[in-house]
Parts: structure tokens; sequence; C-alpha cells
């Protein structure tokens, strides 16, 4: 995520990246259950 947004030169943070993560791996779990 960091490396992504740093190549982008878009303004964050690590603690966003970290939620921003979190929230894709869940979506891709409940993806993965159907």
């Amino acid at each position: 995520m960091a490396e992504r947004r740093i190549q982008q030169r878009r303004q964050g943070d690590s603690a966003h990246d970290w939620i921003e993560a979190k929230k894709q791996l869940l979506e891709e779990a409940r993806v993965a259950d159907r």
C-alpha cells in the first residue's frame, strides 16, 4: 500500500494504508466465501 501510494505521489500515512489494506483483505475474503 505505502509503496503504491508513494509511486502514485498520493498523500496519506501508514496508518491509513493499514486500514485500507484490511478493508481490501476483508472484501476479498467475502468474495472467496461465495
